[in-house]
Formats: C-alpha cells, structure tokens, sequence
C-alpha cells in the first residue's frame, strides 16, 4: 500500500531544477516546469481500509465474565506443574496401597 503511494507521488512530483542553465538528472524539463500548477489542500489524501472486526462467541449459559476467565485461565496456567506433581504422587500412592493388598 504505502509502496503504491510512493510510485503514485513520485509520478506525479515535478522537481525544479536549481539552476536553469545546468539540470541534474531527475529534474523536470522547462516544458513540465512551465506547465506545472501550484496544489492546494490535500494532495494525496490516506485511505484506510475498516479493519474487520470479529467478536468471539459467548456462551448461551448465564453471565460470562471475560475477567473471570482471564484470571483462571492465568490461575490454571500458574499451578499446572503443582497439579501434575501431586496427582503422580496420588497415582504412587494409590498404587502402593494396591500393592500392599496383594
């Protein structure tokens, strides 16, 4: 886009030459310079297009509360490892006791 805007302008940029007798290269010829009008206002006005706005789905079941979530979700997320270390200690000691039955 901007790439665009780019080609757009410089197309349409008349450059002076600073000195009459010796043009550089990229400057406008005394023709173009002669014809060339002074703009007024917006030049090259930016366009945006409306970016797309997609909403998550809610659940049907009473009050959601994004907050609510959030926090679990960080509360989950901070406990994992504890969760997974204690259930594998329940899982040792379930399964020494099922041993000691034996």
């Amino acid at each position: 886009m901007n790439v665009d805007r780019l080609k757009e302008y410089k197309a349409k940029l008349v450059v002076f030459p600073r000195k009459d007798n010796k043009p550089k290269a990229g400057d406008a010829s005394a023709a173009v310079c002669a014809a060339a009008t002074q703009l007024v206002g917006t030049v090259m006005p930016l366009t945006k297009a409306a970016p797309v706005v997609e909403f998550a789905p809610v659940p049907a079941k009473g009050k959601f509360g994004v907050y609510e979530e959030l926090k679990n979700a960080r509360h989950a997320r901070r406990h994992a490892a504890r969760r997974i270390k204690n259930a594998e200690k329940r899982e040792a000691r379930a399964a020494a006791k099922a041993n000691k039955k034996k």
